[in-house]
């Protein structure tokens, strides 16, 4: 009598019995391979993101997706596009999304991104989390891949020719903030509130941080953070140098022409007097995005 064999995939042996000779067949090896995959651990995620340029603006030399799950980052490796077979279409696969992934497309390290609330004002939908007038983003789920066109839901370039920019130069002094902090950041309308994506320098190292921004004249919100996010600026309602919209309290600029700001202590309205009570407090530890 021969022995029972005792290792079973599906109902098909994958061990030979004691007193059997074993013969491997492709099945078998599919089987196991099966079994390998089932039980060998998990894959993680790979998101893919394809995005059409023939609606971006001509000049550009980088091209990434990026969301709040990098912090709305600027191009880095790992989220930068390409296209390798030159139609047109750029293309990146990112692993490790979860859930419903919040995201758009942007240019040379933010020098410009996708507007989609002209469309989304239209009553398109590629673009759900918006308010209609300052932010407009896309979503897909985890795991997906996505055709997407640049700067447009449907596929026809709808925004309007760029206004010429010009230079603006912000500059805050930190010299009477009492907290400990890394990194001094812009964040404002202009750049989607993107957090940690604006990093300004002290070059002379005197505590007074600026950074350069070529903006379209306008009307701009804009406030500053330290550590992307980690802490901000707060003020009140009615401090001369803010304004509220939709209850964020914000600073705010009109700009007209190439200007270099005044240099401001790091939440207030006005220079720093070297007392150490010019951050008002010192922002908010909890963190969190109050602009856009």
């Amino acid at each position: 009598m021969q022995e029972e064999c005792s290792l079973h995939f599906l109902g098909v042996s994958l061990r030979p019995c004691l007193n059997v000779k074993a013969k491997k067949t492709p099945f078998m090896r599919f089987l196991m391979l099966a079994a390998l995959g089932l039980f060998g651990g998990s894959v993680s995620a790979q998101t893919t993101f394809n995005v059409d340029m023939t609606c971006a603006p001509e000049g550009f030399t980088d091209v990434f997706v990026t969301g709040p799950w990098c912090g709305w980052c600027a191009n880095d490796v790992y989220n930068t596009m390409t296209d390798d077979d030159g139609d047109g279409i750029y293309s990146v696969t990112v692993v490790d999304l979860t859930g419903t992934v919040e995201y758009k497309y942007a240019i040379n390290g933010f020098d410009d991104q996708e507007n989609l609330i002209n469309d989304m004002v239209d009553g398109a939908t590629c673009a759900p989390i918006t308010d209609f007038s300052g932010y407009a983003n896309r979503t897909t789920e985890a795991n997906s891949t996505t055709n997407d066109a640049y700067g447009t839901c449907d596929g026809t370039c709808n925004d309007a020719a760029p206004v010429d920019q010009v230079d603006v130069a912000f500059q805050v002094d930190l010299s009477d903030y009492a907290g400990a902090y890394g990194t001094v950041n812009l964040n404002g309308s202009f750049n989607g509130w993107c957090g940690a994506c604006a990093a300004m320098t002290d070059a002379n190292a005197d505590g007074v941080y600026d950074l350069t921004v070529s903006l379209a004249p306008g009307t701009y919100e804009y406030k500053f953070t330290l550590d992307g996010w980690t802490v901000q600026e707060e003020f009140a309602d009615g401090d001369p140098c803010t304004s509220t919209i939709d209850g964020f309290v914000n600073r705010t600029v009109d700009i007209t022409a190439a200007a270099t700001l005044p240099v401001v202590c790091y939440n207030s309205c006005d220079a720093c007097d070297g007392t150490g009570d010019g951050d008002n407090g010192g922002g908010d530890d909890g963190g969190g995005d109050d602009g856009g």
